[in-house]
C-alpha cells in the first residue's frame, strides 16, 4: 500500500512540473517532441529551490556540448525542474548550486548533466544532488580551579564585537557546552558566572573570549576557569647572563592561552620583570597560558632554556597548562 502511495505521489509531482514547466499550451501534447524532468535536493533529501538570492539552485538548458543556451527553468518549491516541447535530439542540463554550495557528483557549483530525448520520449530522474554544508560545532567547558566541573551556568553566543545574538546554553553536569555555528567567522562567547562566583581573568561574572573559525581551520574547544579564592599557579623562571649572573629588567607577559590563533595568544592576564636575582614569578589561576620574555634592548637570548624556543632573537615564548596550587620552576635561560 505504501508503495503505491509512493508511485501515485511521483507521478502527481511530475503533472505539477511538467505544468508548471511548460512554455506553451501545446507543450502539453507531445505532438513527436520530448519533455524531461529532474530534481535537485541536498543529500539528505531536502529540495533546493529556485527563486533570487543566493541559497538557491539554478537550472539552464543548452543544446548538445553545450553549443547553444536554450532556456532556464529553476526548480520549484519541490525542487523539481524540466521542459517540455524539445526536439528529438541531445541536451545538456547545467545545474548551480546556492552560493557556498558543492555537488557531490562534480566537487564543484556546476555539474553538467547530457541527454538524449527521441520522439514523444519523456525522460525521468534527470537529479542533481547537493552536498550538505558541513556543520561548525564549537564546544567548551566552564571548571573551577580543581577542574570541577560547573552546571547550569549560562553561556552565550554572539558574533563578532557582539553584534548581534546567536543563542545559548547552559552547562551540563560535567559542566560543557556546544553551539552549531551558522558559517565560517568569527564569534564571542561570553561565560556568566553563577551567582556569587566570578572569573579570574576577568576580575566578574562575565567573560568574553573571542575566537574565529573556518572548515579547514575548525576552533578547538573555549574553556573558563571561575575564582572561587582556591591557590594560584605560581611559575618561576630564572635569567642569568653567561657568567651565572643574575639579569634585571627582564620582561615577561603573560597570555590566556588561545588556541585558534597563529600566535595563541588570548585574554592579557599580566606582566612582571625579573628583579635584580633574576628572578620572575606570577600567579595565576589554573589553565593553559602563554609567557613570552623579552630580553632588554640590545641583548639576545644565547640559551633558551625552554622546549621549542629558538636562541639569537629578544623575545622567546613558553606554552603550558597549570592546576591551581602548582609550583613551576621553567628552564633557566640565559642572555648574551
Amino acid at each position: 500500500m505504501r508503495a503505491f502511495i509512493r508511485v501515485l505521489a511521483a507521478s502527481l509531482l511530475l503533472v505539477v512540473v511538467m505544468a508548471g514547466v511548460a512554455s506553451s499550451p501545446a507543450d502539453a501534447q507531445l505532438g513527436g517532441k520530448g519533455q524531461f524532468t529532474g530534481q535537485m535536493t541536498y543529500t539528505d533529501g531536502t529540495p533546493v529551490v529556485g527563486g533570487s538570492g543566493t541559497d538557491v539552485g539554478r537550472i539552464n538548458l543548452f543544446t548538445e556540448n553545450r553549443a547553444r543556451f536554450l532556456k532556464r527553468g529553476d526548480p520549484n518549491g519541490a525542487g523539481f525542474y524540466g521542459f517540455g516541447a524539445l526536439e528529438p535530439g541531445c541536451y545538456v542540463v547545467t545545474a548551480i548550486a546556492p552560493i557556498g554550495d558543492v555537488f557531490v557528483e562534480s566537487g564543484g557549483r556546476y555539474l553538467n548533466l547530457p541527454f538524449c530525448l527521441a520522439a514523444n520520449e519523456t525522460l525521468l530522474g534527470l537529479n542533481a544532488v547537493v552536498a550538505l554544508p558541513e556543520t561548525l560545532t564549537i564546544e567548551g567547558q566552564m571548571i573551577f580551579p580543581d577542574r570541577s566541573p560547573v552546571e547550569g551556568a549560562r553561556v552565550t553566543l554572539f558574533t563578532e564585537r557582539r553584534a548581534r545574538f546567536l543563542g545559548g546554553a547552559d552547562t551540563d553536569s560535567n559542566g560543557e557546552f556546544s553551539f552549531n555555528l551558522p558559517s565560517s567567522g568569527c564569534y564571542v562567547i561570553t561565560f556568566i558566572a553563577p551567582d556569587g562566583n566570578t572569573f579570574r581573568t576577568s576580575g566578574g561574572r562575565f567573560l568574553n573570549d573571542a575566537f574565529c573559525t573556518s572548515e579547514d581551520r575548525p576552533a578547538v574547544d573555549r574553556q573558563a576557569i571561575l575564582d572561587t579564592g582556591g591557590a594560584d599557579a605560581i611559575v618561576g623562571i630564572n635569567v642569568t647572563d653567561r657568567n651565572g649572573n643574575g639579569v634585571e629588567g627582564v620582561r615577561g607577559v603573560v597570555y590566556r592561552r588561545q588556541f585558534a590563533v597563529a600566535d595563541q595568544r588570548g585574554d592579557w592576564l599580566g606582566r612582571a620583570f625579573t628583579d635584580s636575582s633574576g628572578d620572575w614569578t606570577f600567579a595565576t589561576a589554573g589553565g593553559c597560558v602563554v609567557i613570552d620574555l623579552v630580553a632588554p634592548d640590545g641583548r639576545t637570548w644565547a640559551e633558551t632554556g625552554l622546549t621549542g624556543a629558538a636562541p639569537g632573537g629578544r623575545f622567546i615564548q613558553w606554552l603550558g597548562c597549570l592546576q591551581g596550587g602548582d609550583s613551576v620552576e621553567l628552564g633557566g635561560p640565559v642572555l648574551n
